[in-house]
């Protein structure tokens, strides 16, 4: 039942996912180090999953409802409320994982509710009862009669959980689920949720599918209702990968003796405040990226925004970052008007004091014009604002918000090349 196909090319790349979840399994983190890594893919998740659904909610705005409750001004309540609920509905799938119990039918209708919100919709924890538009060529989803039929076969398959690589069988299952298609709405919310309770049942790190893949994504869903889940594995693979690179810089902090000749040299208490710079500035480029297409392409035709992050920043990076460029991530936008490439860097050009803290500098290295001609760099430096980070709230330093020298990158790009046509 639910056979899928895939490139026998992944399986060295799966194993080697799941030896880096057995060798983070035998580390124990401190409780307050655990907490953090997990707020942060909590936060995430639940603003791209929201977000690849629709949501026109931020992730700064995400993060603040996840912490502080729905409270702000700006968007309805309902709109804010989406994020709680999601969130809620982690909570569930997490404990139904440590339970080790089977999902059943029930489970799921209840996990539905608790997505949509139970008593906010009258949808909630009911199966669809209308027909469902192909989900790809050569699928059309089910007559909604076979609808709970179907998501019994699937929940008693699901519980027998076949021996496999656990990525794989996750896949198998979203896909499986996807193309049931049960609820009117949030079957895309309920399938990403699905991923994360096979995966974190075997130590797995929270799946963190980013909305920039959106098209990606779904572009995968339609290939695996063709019977090949090639391209959604590679996806999950890399969102796995992300997660576990976040928790093995956490667990490095705590097994490096940063007084050894092999630390990375300067303040080591400076490192963890820079990572937490970046972490701020890379999801302010994103979420800026994503506002700004949405102001724009109405005027502007085909404007696309995307943000690539590049390697994981761990302390080598930062050694890098003091011996010379460190590429942060790649800025791509297009439009009618014209292209936009280039790659964020942070460097330690100058040698501080001992006594001085050191300053990384962000510079923005334009790869191409408008013509494809290679030109030199940009000569939009931020040096002004000296790339340091005090709080977890992204607050450069000389008042410079991570928002603010977001929302100034991505302006340059526009106005330089994509809203004017070059001379």
């Amino acid at each position: 039942m639910y056979r899928y196909r895939w490139e026998t090319r992944l399986g060295a790349r799966l194993e080697q996912t799941a030896e880096r979840v057995r060798r983070l399994r035998q580390f124990r983190l401190p409780s307050l180090a655990e907490e953090g890594v997990s707020h942060w893919l909590r936060v995430h998740h639940v603003y791209h999953s929201n977000a690849i659904s629709g949501s026109r909610l931020t992730l700064p705005e995400t993060r603040t409802i996840l912490e502080d409750g729905p409270t702000f001004a700006g968007k309805p309540p309902k709109v804010q409320a989406e994020a709680t609920h999601l969130s809620h509905a982690l909570d569930f799938i997490e404990s139904l994982a440590s339970s080790r119990l089977p999902l059943t039918e029930r489970d799921l209708r209840i996990l539905h509710a608790v997505v949509l919100g139970s008593g906010e919709s009258t949808e909630a924890g009911s199966y669809r009862s209308a027909p469902v538009p192909p989900r790809g060529p050569g699928h059309t989803p089910p007559d909604a009669s076979l609808v709970p039929g179907r998501i019994q076969e699937f929940s008693d398959w699901l519980s027998q959980e076949p021996p496999e690589a656990p990525l794989l069988l996750a896949c198998r299952a979203h896909a499986a689920f996807d193309a049931i298609h049960p609820f009117a709405v949030g079957n895309g919310r309920i399938g990403r949720l699905l991923l994360h309770l096979l995966l974190f049942r075997h130590g797995y790190p929270l799946t963190v599918l980013r909305v920039k893949d959106r098209a990606r994504y779904h572009t995968a869903l339609k290939q695996a209702h063709q019977g090949d889940i090639t391209s959604l594995t590679t996806l999950v693979l890399e969102s796995a990968e992300h997660g576990l690179s976040r928790y093995e810089y956490v667990a490095q902090q705590f097994t490096e003796d940063t007084a050894s000749p092999a630390a990375p040299p300067g303040d080591p208490r400076e490192f963890p405040t820079w990572r937490r710079g970046v972490d701020a500035l890379l999801d302010a480029l994103e979420t800026v990226a994503l506002e700004l297409t949405a102001k724009h392409s109405g005027a502007v035709a085909d404007l696309s925004l995307s943000l690539i992050s590049l390697d994981a920043i761990t302390p080598a990076s930062w050694e890098q970052a003091r011996k010379g460029p460190l590429p942060l991530a790649v800025l791509c936008g297009q439009s009618s008007q014209g292209t936009f490439e280039a790659t964020l860097m942070a460097s330690c050009p100058r040698a501080p004091a001992p006594w001085q803290r050191t300053l990384p500098i962000l510079t923005l290295q334009a790869v191409t014009d408008s013509s494809g001609v290679p030109e030199r760099p940009a000569g939009f430096s931020l040096e002004e604002n000296l790339f340091t980070v005090a709080s977890t709230t992204g607050q450069l330093r000389q008042g410079v918000s991570a928002g603010k020298l977001a929302t100034d990158i991505w302006t340059h790009a526009l106005e330089g090349t994509l809203l004017v046509r070059p001379r």
